[in-house]
């Protein structure tokens, strides 16, 4: 493998270098080329982005972008500091843009967009533009990459730093010295924004070492310090200063997530079910089948047209950066969750650029037609996902109906117990004036308080406004009022124990979520046909 500035890292084969027309090819096409998937990827994210209902997760980003910065900042030291960097670019986003369901998934639908251009990039760069091109599409296909760039999180902004930063060191690694450093400064920051937006994102940085490895490998030799060698080792030198960089900018958000592991506990133990989980980097399992049967196709067909194809279709270069970046992340995280329970398929969104780009390769090396066909069947076994990811619920807790339900139900006067520690985001996701009329004036909730913290007397937070005192602020009646919580919250089962044992009248469910009403008048109409 040979590397210069301004061309792609080359494979070397048995018969000699890949012919300078191969590599033209790669490095060239139109500039206009990563503009496809990144206009398709974004067509595809807007698409019915409203319709999903705010969930839990996505109602903590409403509560903490609602809050002064000064709020903020207090807030970030005793919880979702993991968080901190995505909270602080949204507080200023809202505040030009507002917060409904569009405006607040817009920045990760523009990420998602921004990896799939760059995937087409990596592509281009380390085999061919058709697989590029093929790479983003694909990528705009995955269920999973509109399940998450249709989400008010940091998870497709963590995909596309992660997709960034692979570019930047595949530029570098290719690069003359001079132009070598601006490349690795560029990584560096690449690789601090992805630890800044979720620490799990630093776990790239091993699954680079192979193509670093490789490159050192194929690049040293014995020369003096101006030889091959004295080149590698230099290059060795610049990549471990950029990633030093990017963990130095990173430590503190290191040792805050370290001191508030506790927020943890509701992370269950690795099973199976996790494991399985891994299908979704592929866009869940028939995208992930087919692929699969595509890739298998194109290496079967690769092979039998010789080996100097075979590795044309499939560089070494892609291989050490694609195969790593798709497994070693999830691995590790599952690895590690053996002594401390921390993997959720979502703190490795930032792989699923991986599987697009081994697609992308798999499609190019069957040639145009097949190409198509298969494309087509990728996004045809991915519509079913598609649907349910743009489904009302397909965010998991449907708050859009527990408001409706409120709405239908409640009377005048009735507050609303969160009663799960962490239920509270619920009410932020309601309409304004609903939120004004069930929750009462207390919001923001109290800086000095939160799902992990207990609340001081009196204040709007946890049990907002649950308490009597809390109540008798916001002007409602202590006579009645509704509990909400998740099926899955013992907290909010403990903490509404007594209450529900002699008071409550109805209980609905919709989903995940339980909503019962509390009542200290006989029970009327409403009492009478619970369960609606």
């Amino acid at each position: 493998m040979t590397a210069s500035a301004g061309s792609p890292v080359t494979v070397h084969g048995p018969d000699g270098a890949v012919t300078g027309q191969r590599r033209t090819a790669r490095a060239g096409g139109s500039r206009w080329l990563p503009a496809i998937p990144a206009v398709v990827t974004l067509a595809v994210m807007l698409y019915q982005i409203q319709r999903p209902s705010f969930w839990r997760d996505e109602g903590a980003t409403l509560a903490a972008v609602h809050r002064s910065l000064p709020q903020m900042f207090r807030m970030l030291g005793y919880q979702d500091a993991a968080h901190g960097a995505y909270y602080l670019l949204m507080w200023g986003w809202v505040r030009v843009f507002g917060s409904g369901e569009v405006a607040l998934r817009l920045p990760s639908a523009i990420a998602m967009a921004v990896a799939a251009a760059f995937i087409t990039l990596i592509g281009r760069r380390l085999v061919s533009p058709g697989a590029g091109l093929a790479g983003g599409l694909v990528f705009a296909a995955l269920p999973s990459v509109t399940r998450y760039g249709q989400e008010a999180r940091s998870y497709a902004m963590m995909a596309a730093l992660a997709t960034v930063a692979s570019y930047l060191l595949i530029r570098a690694l290719a690069a003359e010295p001079p132009s070598r450093r601006h490349w690795l400064t560029g990584y560096a920051v690449a690789l601090a924004g992805l630890g800044l937006a979720n620490i799990f994102g630093l776990l790239l940085i091993p699954a680079h070492l192979p193509l670093l490895l490789l490159t050192l490998r194929q690049a040293g030799g014995t020369d003096g310090p101006g030889g091959p060698a004295g080149a590698a080792r230099r290059l060795l030198w610049g990549w471990l200063a950029a990633v030093a960089v990017a963990c130095v900018v990173v430590s503190p958000l290191v040792v805050l997530g370290w001191a508030q592991r506790h927020q943890e506990v509701w992370i269950k133990p690795v099973s199976l079910k996790e494991v399985g989980s891994l299908a979704a980097l592929a866009g869940g399992t028939r995208p992930a089948l087919v692929a699969g049967v595509i890739t298998l196709g194109a290496v079967a067909v690769g092979a039998a047209r010789g080996r100097a194809r075979l590795q044309a279709d499939w560089p070494a270069p892609l291989l050490a950066l694609a195969v790593p970046w798709l497994l070693l992340p999830a691995v590790l995280l599952l690895a590690g969750s053996l002594l401390h329970p921390s993997y959720v398929f979502r703190y490795v969104v930032f792989c699923i650029p991986a599987a697009a780009l081994l697609a992308g390769a798999a499609l190019a090396a069957l040639g145009w037609w097949l190409a198509v066909v298969g494309l087509i069947l990728i996004v045809l076994s991915g519509l079913p996902g598609q649907q349910h990811a743009r489904a009302v619920s397909g965010h998991s807790e449907n708050l859009r109906q527990l408001s409706h339900l409120l709405a239908r139900h409640a009377r005048p006067g009735d507050a609303v117990i969160f009663a799960g520690r962490n239920d509270r985001e619920f009410g932020i996701c309601w309409p304004p004036t609903r939120r004004r009329r069930w929750c009462g004036a207390g919001w923001p909730p109290s800086p000095a308080c939160g799902p992990w913290k207990p609340a001081p007397t009196g204040a709007m937070c946890r049990y907002w406004p649950g308490s009597a005192s809390a109540r008798s602020a916001a002007g409602m009646s202590p006579a009645s009022g509704w509990s909400s919580t998740r099926a899955s919250s013992h907290s909010g089962r403990r903490s509404t124990e007594a209450l529900a044992r002699d008071q409550r009248t109805a209980r609905m469910r919709h989903g995940k979520l339980s909503i019962s009403q509390h009542n200290r008048e006989p029970a009327g109409q409403f009492g009478r046909s619970g369960g609606r």
